[in-house]
């Protein structure tokens, strides 16, 4: 991306007629990122670094007893305070939109005396009223985990909690916030106002956009998946430092979560598709709403195919990691040689891997994108009447069959195989950026 200054004169020598042609793409682009769930299942990604890292850190073996917020709050109150006021401080420095803001009787409890009640620690944190009030067991956990342990009631291990909660961040305490009223949030920069859609500015983060797009439509620069990141981390070492090891688990699985956000192509890049025949086809389009639409069920399309595919590769790759993820031993070594040789904090390692996992995943997304289009049949992908998914039963299978995956994760190739390895070297890039959060809290 252009710095700012040399963008400005960019712009301003930008022909009337692409001055024109940002005032159409803008209709469509409106509604992108309707659709926010990346790679789907966390918890498969989050249970193959935590099995690999159980020699390095013994701390994932260790029993941990479920607690309340309520009383997590009341034990913490005043490192809770600092942490969050820390945190406000530096989103002022580094966010300068008008979105997750604070009360003036909450900006003034951080720096004043007085006890913060969980119903604050909620609105401060800038999540729904509802968020870590309940345990969802996504579909496929017993393929990782023992069935016993899809009871939330019981104690586990650390690392078993990990794996369960990585998922938290997309059970609702990031849903409803925009249009509803709330003082915190103003205007959704992107994505839809009901729905797991309403949840894309915590979960896509564009800063890599060119300023094409960025011209196009400016709020997408007003992606907050940085600022959650930050905070969850921040609170798991506040957690950490205070002995409650649960949770320390809940707020780093979260950390994790959006971590591995970014890695996704489709979080990474808006409209990977943009090019100049589709900013010519909005030009000549007569109904600009349905080129909106259509172009925006397209890329919905895409971005699920793209998932649906990932599933089944880690679904059936779940027995041997080894394959799915080769070389995780030597990357574990030079990921330990890392973090003992660094002499900054564990927050300050962690947003330089954000950014550079959020970099390659934008540079891959056009690519992918391409490669998706050309692996499926033109109803799936070029269709916009078509939604695969409306009724929760669309089946991968006729087009990447269980037999063609194993072949491909047992290093025999096929015709699948050009999609089948980025989405491979997606998942592994996910894995190593879980296991670098882990051994920079942890370790």
């Amino acid at each position: 991306m252009l710095p700012f200054r040399e963008d400005e004169r960019m712009n301003a020598r930008t022909p009337t007629r692409l001055r024109h042609i940002t005032g159409v793409v803008c209709i469509f682009m409106v509604l992108i990122a309707s659709a926010s769930f990346a790679w789907d299942r966390h918890f498969l990604l989050t249970s193959v670094a935590v099995n690999a890292l159980e020699d390095e850190l013994p701390d994932l073996d260790k029993v941990v007893r479920p607690t309340t917020l309520a009383s997590f709050v009341a034990r913490n109150n005043e490192a809770l305070k600092t942490a969050l006021r820390l945190f406000h401080d530096w989103k002022q420095r580094v966010y300068p939109h008008p979105q997750w803001l604070l009360s003036d009787t909450n900006a003034a409890l951080l720096r004043q005396p007085g006890t913060m009640s969980q119903k604050q620690f909620l609105e401060i944190l800038g999540v729904a009223p509802a968020a870590f009030s309940k345990v969802v067991i996504p579909p496929g956990f017993d393929a990782v985990q023992n069935t016993a342990l899809a009871n939330p009631s019981m104690a586990r291990r650390f690392g078993d909690w990990l794996v369960l909660f990585s998922d938290e961040p997309d059970w609702g305490m990031d849903q409803g916030l925009f249009g509803a009223g709330d003082p915190r949030y103003g205007e959704i920069p992107y994505g839809s106002l009901k729905g797991t859609g309403s949840q894309a500015p915590f979960h896509m983060y564009f800063p890599c956009e060119n300023w094409i797009s960025l011209k196009i439509k400016p709020s997408l620069k007003q992606g907050m998946t940085h600022l959650r990141f930050v905070a969850f981390a921040n609170l798991a070492q506040v957690a950490l430092c205070a002995g409650d090891r649960y949770w320390a688990a809940r707020f780093l699985a979260c950390t994790i979560h959006y971590l591995q956000d970014m890695t996704a192509p489709y979080h990474a890049s808006a409209v990977p598709f943009l090019n100049p025949l589709v900013i010519a086809k909005a030009i000549l389009a007569k109904d600009k709403d349905r080129f909106s639409r259509d172009n925006t069920q397209l890329l919905s399309n895409r971005h699920f195919l793209f998932e649906a595919v990932a599933l089944r590769m880690q679904i059936l790759g779940a027995a041997v990691p080894e394959k799915l993820y080769p070389g995780l031993s030597q990357k574990i070594a030079s990921l330990c040689s890392a973090r003992d040789k660094a002499d900054e904090p564990p927050t300050t390692m962690l947003m330089k891997r954000f950014k550079a996992d959020n970099k390659s995943a934008f540079d891959r997304a056009h690519k992918i994108d391409k490669l998706v289009s050309k692996a499926f049949p033109k109803k799936l992908v070029g269709d916009p009447s078509y939604d695969p998914f409306a009724d929760g039963a669309f089946d991968v299978s006729p087009y990447f069959s269980d037999a063609s995956v194993q072949s491909w994760i047992d290093g025999r190739r096929n015709r699948n195989t050009p999609l089948l390895n980025e989405i491979g070297d997606n998942l592994s890039n996910a894995v190593e950026a879980t296991l670098a959060t882990l051994l920079a809290v942890l370790r």
